[in-house]
């Protein structure tokens, strides 16, 4: 069965989050697994996902690299195609850098309100 390289790799998303959900659920943590990356001639797949909370992301990657062999042979029972990619997995940790980016603006924007807030005060005080 032939299959367009975007659709296979939408397939192989789908069918890994549903083995990492039915297989390897942890409690407390959620792992989404954003996409594939299939090569040209379809012999590999690089595999991106986030784990939330982010501090779980280290056991997580090392729980993966345990069972990868067990989730490319559910993997390979499922496609019905010859040969099956084969898996590779990367953890995205851009969201935890947006959110620390953020968590630094913000703070910054908080210091300068209330710096902008003293200096306001003191301009507007009347004089005697």
């Amino acid at each position: 069965m032939a299959f367009k390289k975007e659709r296979l790799q939408e397939i192989i998303r789908h069918e890994v989050s549903q083995i990492l959900e039915r297989d390897f659920r942890r409690p407390g943590v959620l792992v989404t697994v954003l996409g594939a990356d299939v090569s040209p001639d379809r012999q590999h797949a690089v595999i991106f996902f986030s784990v939330y909370p982010a501090d779980k992301g280290e056991e997580i990657d090392q729980m993966i690299g345990r069972v990868i062999g067990i989730i490319q042979r559910d993997l390979n029972h499922t496609l019905q195609m010859r040969p099956v990619p084969k898996l590779r997995f990367v953890r995205d940790t851009s969201a935890a850098e947006a959110a620390s980016i953020e968590s630094l603006i913000k703070q910054e924007s908080s210091a300068s309100v209330t710096g902008h807030a003293r200096r306001s005060r003191r301009t507007f005080r009347k004089s005697a």
